[in-house]
């Protein structure tokens, strides 16, 4: 009797949001309270820092504005058992090359998955670009809605 031992190596969750995205744009009210601090009252430093620090913070909202709703999507249809499964060896892997943007993918029993790997999906996106855990004939077990890697499990 053959044991078959899968790792998850992804799981859409808290971990996959897209963090760097949303708090990125904090720097400029962060920034926009260190000016105010440091400007003399009267300034146009202070003005500065205050359309910096309100900049950021509309930044902020537009960006959790544009992220929440395709994360809170995702992760609530794989948490209700909205997935599709297959289970197999990757075929027909396209890894990004080298130099250049371009969109990996790959297929497992003629199920062909495709993505950016730098994008700020939730699903599963190969990151970080030629280091991540697809290679050409592993054995897998994805589960998936539409175009959603939301689980990655490999034979180990």
């Amino acid at each position: 009797m053959l044991l078959t031992s899968y790792q998850t190596v992804f799981e859409i969750g808290p971990m996959s949001f897209s963090w760097g995205a949303l708090l990125g744009p904090l720097i400029l009210p962060a920034g926009g309270v260190f000016l105010y601090r440091i400007s003399k009252e009267g300034t146009s430093g202070r003005a500065a820092s205050i359309l910096m620090s309100m900049l950021g913070v509309l930044v902020f909202l537009g960006s959790a504005w544009s992220l929440f709703p395709e994360y809170y999507e995702a992760h609530r249809a794989y948490v209700k058992g909205e997935s599709s499964i297959v289970e197999g060896q990757v075929e027909n892997f396209r890894p990004m090359p080298k130099l250049g943007r371009s969109i990996e993918s790959f297929s497992v029993k003629s199920i062909h998955f495709s993505y950016d790997p730098l994008s700020d999906t939730p699903c599963f996106h190969n990151a970080p670009p030629h280091r991540g855990p697809i290679r050409e004939e592993s054995a897998v077990r994805v589960y998936y809605n539409q175009s959603c890697i939301q689980r990655l499990d490999i034979l180990r």
